[in-house]
């Protein structure tokens, strides 16, 4: 794979964590004894694909993140940390400054998603190649009410809604032309949002259930769960299982907007 066609990955860290609030901020908490941003980062420094990976930390954890840095990548060619910015959006931006300029391709990543797995990355990748950018995602299962101080105003039609999960991959020029020309950049809650802005068309995969985000202190638990499973099974997660006739291929389809057979 040349250089140009490499992949860059910002594993974003420097959220405020307010919903799982305590001394330890959710990305450098453990699970299976290992902090939550450490199984994306060495799952992506496995991964061949992968040219330049940019850790994106709080301001109180940039020195020590630095320290992990330079033991992980001594060299010091393919690793590094830089401070968030003051919202989701404003730390992709700090993390694509730290990217080299030939990189074309990049990954974004919630370190909150501990157990993402290289099967699930390169397949968006794929789809990210064929159209500019993709994202993995899943299908709303549950049903969904529309409220109002606690009482039911309506059911919202769940069909063709989507659950999103991360990496999200993207073109890189296209993200960065994004962020220069529209200035409402900083409410932007996911990266797909940028796509959305420009009008341009995000392929969706199929995610992974077991790719969950780690939010409330309930999911931690659910998570060791998951990760204990596999780990005892002494296989590659995730575990081969059977999928919906219709949703065993990925398709395309404008974020928000209707499906369109790809």
């Amino acid at each position: 794979m040349p250089p140009s066609a490499k992949l860059g990955v910002l594993i974003l860290a420097a959220g405020r964590s307010r919903r799982l609030a305590g001394r330890v901020r959710k990305p450098f908490r453990n699970l299976a004894g290992i902090p939550l941003y450490r199984h994306s980062l060495d799952l992506f420094r496995a991964m061949n694909e992968v040219s330049q990976i940019v850790l994106v930390v709080p301001r109180g954890e940039l020195v020590r993140m630095r320290a992990v840095v330079r033991r992980l990548d001594p060299q010091g060619g393919r690793l590094t940390a830089v401070r968030g910015g003051a919202t989701r959006a404003g730390s992709v931006r700090e993390g694509l400054r730290a990217l080299p300029a030939a990189l074309r391709w990049v990954a974004i990543h919630d370190a909150a998603r501990p157990l993402v797995t290289a099967a699930l990355a390169r397949r968006v990748f794929a789809a990210a190649r064929a159209t500019g950018g993709a994202v993995p995602a899943l299908p709303v299962a549950e049903t969904l009410k529309c409220g109002h101080r606690g009482i039911v105003v309506r059911t919202v039609p769940r069909q063709g809604l989507w659950t999103v999960q991360t990496p999200q991959i993207f073109r890189r020029a296209s993200l960065e032309a994004a962020f220069t020309r529209h200035r409402g950049w900083r409410r932007w809650t996911d990266d797909a949002s940028a796509f959305e802005a420009e009008g341009l068309p995000v392929r969706i995969v199929l995610g992974d259930r077991a790719n969950l985000k780690i939010t409330a202190p309930g999911d931690l638990n659910w998570a060791e769960i998951f990760f204990k499973i596999f780990s005892s099974r002494r296989c590659v997660w995730p575990m081969k299982r059977s999928r919906s006739p219709s949703l065993s291929r990925d398709r395309r389809f404008p974020v928000g907007g209707r499906e369109e057979r790809g």
